[in-house]
């Protein structure tokens, strides 16, 4: 059942931010899409696969993307997922974590959260009947206190749930902290099921540490990614698993209830777009977006999380005191500046003491300029 106390109060401030984006001209920042030119490369190769759409696709997924998924994963992290068998296509995300968690958790069943997180994710493992233990992690620029989440593992757990680099706020998860992780799940069947989507969106030099990279983790990971994100096409909605064959063998049990094939022509445009290298180009193109809009506001009265990876930038304005949350500051933005921002507190369950609003920094420069002039004005 869903808590209704946090639902009623979403779905209020969601009616009102959306009352007030659909009758006002505003910058919306809340959406995760990026709105950003799709690349021209990628658009061509898509052109010509437009004839594969009166062909029938695997269920499982085409071989060329499947081929391409593991061949990069490969070459990145060293880890050989092998074949059909341990790679899976879904339309998008949300059935990537639908399917995850469906085929494992059961009623009764604990799932270690670590926030911020993806809503859905609650309601998905609720659905399932099966309890969501939220923990919510500390400051992106501080480490992570696994002593906390070592307390909420208990005999009924049977997952936990992250995103690396984090959802929200973009931390990256170090080698030691990948080491500490694998030290929590030694000797138990708990299954990790990682977001990895914006992998390719580590900046300032930072690498990116795949569960993949350990493999003792892997034998115990479900690896998930869209891959609308590196094409900057959100409506293309394809998504992958990678997992070993013990965990992909249930995977496919319940992907094969609810699916038979995603889009033909996408999965051989991202097969090849990916296999070029196109998406090497995406870390110096966000990363400036971000320091375009951090300089901008450097005179305002908001501190930057400076994010060292994905496209959302939290913005702290502790010490306020004209606003009592950060839902009402984030109203307070739609309907007088004419920006729509995500209080924080909608995506930390364990909700602490929120005033800090997220915004996404994937827009185009004069989005980014003209928003943060609107920032700066506020005293």
């Amino acid at each position: 059942m869903l808590n209704s106390s946090v639902s009623i109060k979403e779905t209020s401030f969601n009616n009102k931010i959306q009352s007030i984006i659909v009758n006002k001209e505003v910058i919306d920042f809340i959406s995760p899409v990026i709105q950003v030119p799709i690349d021209e490369a990628f658009i061509e190769v898509l052109k010509k696969s437009v004839h594969l759409l009166d062909q029938s696709v695997s269920p499982l997924g085409q071989p060329e993307l499947v081929e391409s998924l593991i061949s990069l994963t490969h070459k990145t992290y060293g880890y050989l997922y092998e074949s059909k068998d341990e790679v899976l296509i879904t339309a998008g995300l949300p059935q990537a974590f639908f399917t995850s968690i469906n085929a494992f958790v059961k009623e009764g069943d604990q799932v270690v959260v670590l926030e911020p997180a993806n809503p859905i994710l609650h309601q998905i493992i609720e659905m399932n009947g099966g309890i969501a233990v939220p923990v919510r992690l500390n400051e992106s620029d501080e480490e992570i206190k696994w002593d906390e989440i070592q307390k909420n593992i208990s005999p009924q757990t049977r997952m936990i749930i992250m995103s690396n680099p984090g959802f929200g706020v973009g931390r990256l998860f170090t080698d030691l902290d990948l080491i500490r992780l694998q030290r929590i799940i030694n000797g138990t069947k708990i299954i990790l099921l990682c977001d990895e989507t914006f992998q390719h969106f580590i900046y300032d030099g930072e690498t990116h540490q795949s569960l993949s990279l350990f493999p003792k983790l892997a034998e115990q990971s479900i690896l998930v990614a869209s891959l609308s994100e590196p094409c900057f096409a959100s409506g293309l909605r394809l998504a992958y698993c990678l997992a070993p064959v013990n965990l992909m063998k249930e995977l496919h049990r319940v992907h094969l209830l609810i699916q038979d094939g995603v889009s033909g022509p996408g999965q051989f445009a991202v097969a090849k777009w990916l296999l070029e290298g196109n998406y090497k180009m995406i870390a110096s193109e966000f990363q400036r977006k971000r320091d375009l809009f951090n300089e901008a506001i450097k005179d305002s009265l908001f501190k930057p999380s400076v994010t060292p990876g994905g496209i959302f930038e939290v913005l702290s304005f502790t010490g306020q005191s004209r606003w009592e949350n950060d839902k009402e500051f984030a109203l307070f933005l739609a309907e007088e500046l004419s920006i729509a921002t995500l209080p924080m507190s909608l995506i930390n369950f364990d909700k602490g003491k929120q005033l800090a609003i997220r915004i996404n920094f994937a827009r185009p420069d004069d989005v980014l300029i003209k928003a943060a002039e609107a920032l700066c004005r506020l005293s």
